[in-house]
């Protein structure tokens, strides 16, 4: 089975989105790699090899550098779906391509409304979901019913739940 792995530098402290673009296109432990690529003696070579998958090892275990499966990117971009998180471009700084995620699909946990008729939606991912318009609504979502979320217009977003019309809504948790 072959996986395709990403690596992505990752400043601990993660301050901020211009702090991963100032990071290394690639990291000079893979550049000792491949450097070791161009070494035409074969016992020169399997040395150079020893010597920067050692490099390599050990940044990993300082956490230096972190090696991600780009199926684990792609799941933890749909966790984080609503929140307003910064673009590290992990993906995309090494030649990935990454598409834009414009929609999640979900099942409904549980749905209440407040006093006022505005609707909180739990998923059973987890995530939950509060209505931000004041549109009434006149179906009554159900435990188990199929959720889809897309972005909206301005930075929102939509929540329908089994195919009724849509209501604005925004992520709390």
């Amino acid at each position: 089975m072959r996986i395709t792995v990403t690596l992505a530098l990752l400043a601990l402290s993660c301050g901020s989105a211009a702090m991963a673009k100032d990071a290394p296109a690639e990291s000079s432990a893979l550049r000792g790699l491949a450097r070791c690529k161009a070494i035409g003696d074969s016992a020169a070579r399997l040395a150079c090899f020893d010597q920067e998958a050692a490099t390599l090892l050990a940044a990993e275990q300082r956490s230096d550098i972190v090696i991600v499966a780009r199926e684990q990117v792609e799941r933890n971009r749909r966790a984080m779906f609503g929140f307003n998180m910064p673009d590290v471009g992990v993906l995309r700084d090494h030649g990935g391509k990454v598409e834009t995620l414009d929609q999640v699909e979900g099942v409904l946990a549980e749905a209440s409304a407040d006093a006022s008729g505005q609707w909180v939606f739990t998923l059973r991912d987890g995530s939950v979901w509060e209505q931000t318009d004041m549109n009434p609504q006149t179906w009554s979502p159900r435990a188990g019913d199929p959720v889809l979320i897309k972005r909206a217009g301005l930075g929102g977003f939509r929540l329908s739940v089994a195919k009724a019309p849509g209501v604005r809504v925004r992520r709390v948790r």
